[in-house]
């Protein structure tokens, strides 16, 4: 024999609308921003162009952007510093850059100038910095130096994730 349905009793649409808005709410918040976080790891010319060609775009759409240098890429952010091409193709970087400023795009020095005045996020990690023997008045002004759980805390916020290497 089928057992007898619970009745409910009457609908409270009051207490089922305030609890969807406090599900909309949380929705809202668990969100990733409308960010864009980038770990490089390289120094050669073309790894260094393509984190900042990104990023100022990026920050021209109106997007936080974070890159995070590790490893070989945190030369990338010495003063002065000047990529080039990896491994054979190296004697083709001053081709590379020629080419470059016929397009009327910013070579790398431009590009760093630029993702800074756009407000672009440069971070060294600090382990890096150490395994290196890299100090902070080694590196170009403007970069924050942080942690990778720090920049992964970012990282989780945003709604792109690159890794460069």
């Amino acid at each position: 024999m089928a057992k007898k349905k619970k009745d409910d009793g009457p609908l409270d649409l009051d207490a089922q609308m305030k609890e969807l808005e406090k599900r909309i709410k949380k929705l809202e918040k668990d969100q990733p921003d409308d960010a864009i976080a980038m770990v490089v790891a390289a120094n050669s010319f073309d790894k260094a162009m393509m984190p900042f060609i990104m990023g100022v775009t990026a920050a021209s759409m109106g997007m936080e952007v974070h890159i995070f240098f590790t490893f070989f890429g945190i030369n990338l952010l010495k003063k002065g510093y000047s990529p080039k091409m990896p491994g054979m193709y190296m004697p083709f970087t001053g081709m590379m850059v020629n080419k470059m400023k016929t397009l009327n795009i910013e070579d790398f020095q431009g590009q760093l100038k630029m993702a800074k005045e756009l407000g672009v996020n440069l971070y060294a990690c600090n382990t890096s910095m150490e395994m290196m023997g890299i100090k902070k008045e080694d590196l170009t002004n403007g970069i924050e130096i942080v942690g990778a759980a720090a920049f992964l805390d970012m990282a989780a916020n945003s709604k792109v994730q690159l890794f460069i290497s």
